[in-house]
């Protein structure tokens, strides 16, 4: 698995599938909690133009949101 994983790494694939969901729900405030541990997600989601928000914080959760 680690040799899928790396080989997909870094080609923007997960940015563009995020803006295809977008796009397809048409939502205007989007909501995405990620683990406090998983550093990459963070990462991921503060690139793709999310922020977090920490009033909406669930535990060990943050919370990132997107408004259209």
């Amino acid at each position: 698995m680690f040799a899928v994983n790396s080989m997909f790494r870094g080609q923007g694939l997960g940015g563009r599938a995020l803006e295809l969901l977008i796009q397809h729900t048409q939502q205007q405030n989007r909501l995405a909690y990620v683990s406090a541990d998983n550093i990459r997600a963070q990462h991921f989601f503060s690139k793709n133009g999310w922020r977090q928000d920490p009033s909406q914080r669930v535990d060990d959760m943050f919370a990132y949101i997107n408004n259209a």
